[in-house]
C-alpha cells in the first residue's frame, strides 16, 4: 500500500467517528472562526490539561514552571473560547513561544533532561504535523494539535517529578 492510499484511508475514517470537517469559506475560515465550533470546544477542553501540570508544579514548589504553565493555560482558554484571527491569537502565540524557549532552558541541567527533551520534541512535532495535515483535514489537524497539549503537559509532569537545580 502506498503513501497516498494510506493517507486517504485515514482521512476517510474520520467521519465514522463523527469528525466531519466544516467546509471553510473563500478565505479559509469557518464563519469568523479559524476552526468549527465543535473543534474549538474540543480544543478548549484539551487546554485544561495545562492546568493539571500547573497545579503539580505548584505542589512541587516550582513556581516559575507553574507561572509559565498557568500563562499558557490562560491564553489557550482565551483563544479557544473564540478562535478568530485576532489579537488574542497573536498574544497566545507570543506567550506560548516565549515559554517554549524558557522551558528549554529550564530543563537544561535537569537529571531528566533527555526524556524531557524527547517528549517535548514529540509535542513540537505534533504541532508541525498539524500544520502539514491542515489542508487535507481540519479534524486531523485539530487532533494533532491536541496531542501537542497532551505531550507538553506530560513533559511538564516529567520535569517537575524530579529535583531541579535552583533557577536563578
Amino acid at each position: 500500500m502506498d503513501y497516498e492510499t494510506t493517507k486517504y484511508q485515514i482521512l476517510r475514517t474520520l467521519p465514522e467517528f463523527g469528525l466531519v470537517d466544516t467546509p471553510p469559506n473563500y478565505n479559509g475560515m469557518v464563519g469568523r472562526s479559524i476552526v468549527s465550533p465543535t473543534q474549538a470546544t474540543f480544543m478548549y477542553h484539551v487546554s485544561w490539561f495545562c492546568f493539571s501540570s500547573g497545579v503539580y508544579a505548584l505542589y512541587r514548589q516550582y513556581h516559575d514552571i507553574a507561572f509559565a504553565t498557568f500563562a499558557i493555560w490562560t491564553t489557550s482558554l482565551l483563544y479557544w473560547s473564540n478562535p478568530a484571527n485576532t489579537a488574542v491569537r497573536v498574544f497566545d502565540i507570543i506567550v506560548v513561544s516565549s515559554i517554549f524557549v524558557f522551558m528549554l532552558f529550564r530543563a537544561y541541567h535537569a537529571k531528566v533532561q533527555p526524556i524531557y527533551y524527547i517528549v517535548y520534541l514529540m509535542a513540537v512535532s505534533s504541532y508541525l504535523i498539524s500544520w502539514t495535515v491542515q489542508p487535507f483535514s481540519q479534524w486531523l489537524a485539530t487532533l494533532t494539535h491536541a496531542l501537542l497539549h497532551i505531550l507538553a503537559t506530560l513533559s511538564n509532569f516529567i520535569l517537575c517529578s524530579h529535583t531541579l537545580p535552583i533557577w536563578v
